[in-house]
């Protein structure tokens, strides 16, 4: 059988081969650096490092020009009806890579110039909403380009790499539709659905072509990827949110499915650090095994360097708060082995390491589950455990992904200030008090900064505001054609309240609305108006 299953994975594999699309390693990259934090993200998969210089493009604090990792990319793997293996993964662009810009069709196929024309992040802020909001007159010419070309659905305006004109008939980018018409039009209103003070938006899939990264069978996934970050001058400045929509677009049902976030955590230098796991956040830690942090340099933190985490803040299968599955398994590698703990180079491999074994399929040298967990210390201190430059993985619980079905990853990472933890000295309450912060954050988002971003000028008028029950707005107009008003949270979601228009005033029943800050969006069949209001 298993001579059979091999025969047959070649065949398939050959199959892929010849029919899959041909096409170049994008060099798109987009920075999120509206915080402490500047950090480099890739459309294959890839990110926090330059492919272009091979340098680490994580940089903490933004400015120092001393990095807080220095790689890190997506896997995933998965088991199909046949027995057969299906694994897409990769470390750096060097060595291989899995996964290509752009969606698949409903077969789970792509083309090459898919591939090339949707090989670009975009990135929207805080500021050009703001802008948009505010303009009185919505046209092709005074609409900021991001919001005008944003690749939603049906935007006949969209834009991809280098330009070139995007036809986009499935869902896509997110967005605020103020007509409710299901299709996306700046000049009619729509804006970018924001979370975050600054977000990054981009979607890749892993059967592009051959897979060099792990030379393994593609599972025909299509990701739907966004970056966001704070920056509002409190702990929130010190972490990257990422979301991660995944769409089987095979006609697979992956068994023991796993997704991993592979990352090659250099703190500052490489060659001194130590990693440890917390189950509670799930949560990977990078921390340093002796102070100062490598010799001096750029790249050295000294006697300063901060602590990292990687938290999986929800899984398939999560039910926040009251069922939240742990982990499926943290593991790690050490550049430089040909044994044991040697890097992954083929799809079996890498299935081993996301499954808590040596690439070689070998026991790993710590107990249970995962390596080196804080609850019993900082087991790498207190054994003396060799300090190299060693990569981790950390991966989600098995998952039975269904073909034709969506799943959901979301992750955070974060940085603690450079404030010397090191073995003698490690603490790692700082770094665990700001994943609670973040999973607070993830789950209940921050509010928009101020109220400014949703005041456009027009001639709205409302009142009580702050309200309790009734909130009166005003629009000048008796009723016309086409006209909408809705209300909108502060994560950009319709929120369903009784609506009655009399004459030229709406009058809204929000007394079943939780207390904060809502933006109301008016429609009057040509153009949108927009403010904000407070339900105390």
């Amino acid at each position: 059988m298993k001579k059979y299953s091999l025969f047959l994975k070649l065949i398939l594999l050959c199959t892929l081969l010849g029919n899959s699309a041909q096409a170049q390693i994008s060099s798109a990259m987009e920075f999120l650096d509206i915080n402490q934090i500047k950090a480099g993200h890739m459309v294959h998969g890839d990110m926090w490092n330059n492919p272009a210089t091979s340098q680490p493009s994580m940089e903490y604090p933004k400015g120092s020009e001393k990095h807080a990792s220095y790689a890190a990319a997506i896997w995933m793997s998965g088991v199909d009806n046949t027995g057969l293996l299906h694994v897409s993964a990769q470390l750096y662009r060097g060595v291989g890579v899995d996964y290509f810009p752009g969606p698949l069709d409903a077969s789970g196929a792509t083309t090459s110039t898919t591939i090339t024309n949707w090989g670009k992040i975009w990135k929207v802020n805080y500021a050009d909403i703001k802008t948009f909001l505010a303009l009185t007159s919505k046209t092709t010419t005074t609409i900021p380009k991001v919001i005008l070309e944003w690749p939603a659905k049906g935007n006949i305006y969209a834009k991809g790499n280098a330009g070139v004109a995007l036809t986009i008939s499935s869902d896509m980018a997110p967005f605020i539709d103020t007509d409710g018409d299901g299709i996306y039009d700046a000049t009619k209103g729509d804006y970018p659905k924001m979370k975050g003070d600054q977000m990054l938006w981009w979607v890749f899939n892993d059967n592009g072509t051959q897979h060099t990264g792990s030379k393994g069978l593609p599972l025909k996934v299509e990701y739907h990827a966004m970056a966001y970050a704070y920056a509002r001058g409190t702990a929130a400045d010190r972490m990257l949110f990422y979301e991660f929509k995944m769409f089987n677009k095979s006609t697979e049902k992956y068994n023991g499915f796993r997704y991993a976030l592979f990352s090659d955590a250099d703190l500052g230098n490489s060659s001194d650090d130590y990693i440890a796991f917390d189950s509670t956040h799930r949560m990977a830690i990078e921390y340093n095994a002796v102070i100062p942090d490598g010799p001096n340099g750029k790249n050295s933190y000294g006697s300063h360097p901060p602590l990292t985490g990687l938290s999986f803040i929800e899984m398939p299968g999560d039910n926040y708060p009251a069922a939240m599955l742990p982990a499926g398994s943290f593991n790690y590698f050490e550049r430089g082995f040909s044994g044991p703990l040697a890097d992954p180079i083929v799809d079996t491999q890498f299935n081993n390491v996301m499954h808590t074994k040596g690439s070689l399929g070998n026991a790993m040298p710590f107990e249970g589950l995962y390596a080196y967990p804080i609850t019993k210390g900082a087991v790498m201190c207190d054994s003396s455990f060799p300090y190299r430059d060693q990569r981790y993985v950390i991966t989600s619980n098995d998952y039975a992904f269904q073909p034709g079905t969506t799943a959901k990853i979301a992750m955070a990472f974060l940085v603690t200030d450079t404030n010397g933890n090191a073995c003698g000295a490690i603490n790692f309450k700082e770094l665990t008090d700001l994943a609670d912060t973040a999973w607070k954050i993830y789950y209940n988002p921050l509010p928009l900064k101020t109220t400014e971003l949703l005041i456009a000028k027009n001639k709205l008028s409302l009142y009580p505001n702050p309200a309790q029950t009734i909130l009166y707005i005003s629009t000048g107009k008796n009723t016309t054609a086409n006209e909408s008003l809705r209300v909108i949270d502060a994560l950009g979601k319709i929120i369903q309240v009784p609506i009655v228009k009399n004459a030229d005033k709406f009058e809204v029943n929000i007394n079943n609305l939780a207390a904060g800050v809502y933006s109301v969006l008016y429609y009057d069949g040509e153009q949108t108006s927009a403010t904000s209001f407070v339900k105390n």
